[in-house]
């Protein structure tokens, strides 16, 4: 099922090989990374900061399985976030959130600064207890203590499992995730430290075997994935030079001896206000620089052994001009590749320019060329799709270019909306295959193998927020995105649509908040690869659905709520991955208690 019959998995774009002088550069490179960011330490002035303004929170740029935070694609509890919010440097700003949209496991969570009560001040930590239909249980907490004005320790957790068979199926869809995270945050005299030690655990069954297979079924097929990670962050204030430095470690694996080990460094370098001038409405000129380290190492054994270590560096320099209302950067994104598995070892210069006019707050508008490296991870995958073959091929995704552009606006105090559209040029955009062989009993068509294809993406996304009723907050994003590939004809998995509607109101004097969110995915096509069984492939439709979700809190008094949570109040059995069909309405009910 690929345009000029080339059937290939994997497609590898040109390379531009090391040669001496080339790896001069990148030891020059990573010498750059370690010495500008000790000599920022270095050069740390005595300046004060604001504490009354926080930094925007941002994670490590990789993909991190079972944060509790839960975040997923298809099923976020979303009020489209156009502004980056503020608070306090070490106030309570962990909350869980709405995960992907498989109703029968995954429930609507409220964290405690959430709860529908006027004064919240004294109760910042909680847990919470739930239970449902088929036997679907619910833990989770999170507690932050102080351990003076400036120091604070705190943890996290999320337990949640259900069980059962799905009506026409064989096979159990038993599935269970636990997720754990510990903290450590600190303030000094101008910037702020984060430590977080976490990890998890997620079992699951293969169930999604068709039913015209014409081999006999295995029994239940079990997978179980599990992670341990540590990351910090030092996020400097009115610093001189450094402005933040980001580093995580990680481990994942399955029970299939799938193992995957990984490293990131970020930090962040410059100054905005190198030089002020008093024309063009007090210009300021600045400079800086962006600096990366990703090292990944997996290794597969079953069903047949395969290793990949990837890796890139690379530093981005720009210069900025801004005033109050325009914001210009210009600069590039050298980056280091090596891929030892497929002998890859290339440089590439990728162009970095930006360009943000906001003259009114109800217009502004931005636009900017970029590119750079995507490191594809088992772990990113999973993700995705955690019905995944337990051998991959990863290779990483170069974005050769990407030109973006869009408006934004607060109209009045109740009304925000975002707009965009970009183009990308990729290379090695990963897809979703289902895989069809034999030998384990997870190659029965029912696990999932990511195969790879150049090409052109172009995408059109659109967030608006409405506040301007009394105590009604309510948000809705669109996406629209195509593909133009050079060999396959569909882009296999991706659905060309997406839109979410979601709101919440509050009511009984804040006592009580009602919340809904409403998910639409497109239809999708998946290729069946069966290579390995008669050499052909074949192409499968998944429908499009509709997953509508309902949840309602109840303040009883200051410490303790109430919650109920209606999940696929439709009651359709959808399916999210090809032969994967969901539970239909699930309902579950707990209490909470604040402390």
């Amino acid at each position: 099922m690929l345009k000029n019959n080339h059937n290939q998995q994997v497609v590898v774009g040109s390379c531009t090989y090391f040669t001496n002088s080339n790896m001069k550069l990148y030891i020059f490179l990573l010498t750059f990374i370690i010495s500008g960011i000790a000599w920022a330490q270095i050069q740390q002035g005595q300046t004060t900061v604001n504490r009354e303004e926080d930094f925007t929170q941002e994670s490590v740029t990789v993909e991190r399985n079972y944060e509790p935070k839960v975040e997923a694609a298809e099923k976020i509890k979303q009020t489209p976030k156009i502004d980056p919010t503020t608070g306090n440097k070490l106030s309570v700003d962990y909350s869980l959130k709405d995960v992907e949209a498989e109703s029968d496991f995954e429930t609507t969570t409220i964290g405690a600064e959430e709860l529908p009560v006027k004064d919240q001040s004294p109760y910042n930590n909680y847990i919470r207890a739930g239970y449902g239909n088929r036997a679907t249980l619910l833990i989770d907490g999170f507690g932050e203590y102080a351990l003076d004005q400036d120091k604070s320790v705190g943890a996290a957790i999320d337990y949640r499992s259900t069980n059962g068979y799905i009506k026409e199926m064989d096979f159990s869809t038993n599935n269970s995730k636990l997720a754990a995270e510990g903290f450590f945050k600190m303030n000094f005299e101008n910037a702020l430290a984060d430590i977080r030690l976490g990890g998890g655990m997620h079992k699951l069954n293969y169930y999604g075997i068709p039913e015209n297979q014409t081999f006999s079924a295995p029994a239940d097929v079990a997978q179980r994935y599990s992670n341990l990670y540590v990351n910090g962050k030092y996020k400097a204030y009115n610093h001189l030079f450094l402005d933040e430095i980001k580093l995580n470690a990680g481990f994942f694996g399955d029970i299939h001896d799938a193992t995957e080990t990984n490293f990131d460094v970020f930090a962040r370098v410059g100054n905005n206000k190198v030089l002020e001038l008093n024309t063009f409405n007090d210009l300021a000129l600045g400079i800086s620089a962006d600096l990366n380290l990703n090292v990944t190492n997996s290794k597969f054994k079953l069903p047949f052994s395969h290793d990949f270590s990837l890796l890139n560096t690379g530093i981005a320099p720009q210069i900025h001009f801004q005033n109050e209302i325009l914001k210009v950067s210009a600069g590039a994104n050298l980056q280091y590749n090596n891929e030892s598995t497929l002998d890859i070892s290339e440089f590439h210069i990728f162009p970095k320019a930006e360009v943000f006019v906001t003259a009114v707050p109800e217009f502004g508008f931005y636009g900017g060329i970029t590119g750079g490296i995507l490191q594809n991870r088992y772990q990113s995958f999973y993700h995705k799709n955690p019905y995944l073959l337990p051998n991959q091929h990863l290779t990483s995704t170069i974005n050769k270019m990407e030109v973006y552009a869009g408006i934004r606006g607060d109209i009045g105090a109740n009304f925000k909306y975002d707009a965009s559209a970009k183009y990308q040029n990729l290379d090695n955009i990963p897809f979703m295959s289902r895989y069809y062989g034999f030998g384990e009993p997870y190659m029965s068509a029912n696990s999932f193998y990511m195969v790879y294809d150049n090409g052109k993406k172009s995408v059109i996304e659109g967030n608006i927020n409405y506040l301007g009723i009394s105590n009604l907050n309510l948000g809705a994003n669109l996406l629209l995105q195509t593909f133009t590939l050079d060999n396959f004809e569909e882009a296999w998995g991706e659905s060309p649509l997406k839109a979410t509607i979601s709101g919440d109101y509050k009511l009984l004097d804040e006592r009580l908040i009602l919340g809904t969110d409403v998910f639409y995915v497109d239809k999708r096509k998946f290729l069946e690869n069966r290579i390995h069984v008669n050499g052909q492939n074949e192409i499968l439709n998944v429908d499009p659905y509709v997953d509508v979700n309902f949840n309602a809190t109840y303040l009883i008094l200051d410490r303790w709520a109430a919650f109920i949570e209606l999940n696929n109040v439709l009651n359709k059995n959808y399916e999210r991955f090809v032969d994967y069909p969901v539970h239909g309405i699930t309902a579950v009910g707990g209490i909470m208690f604040k402390f």
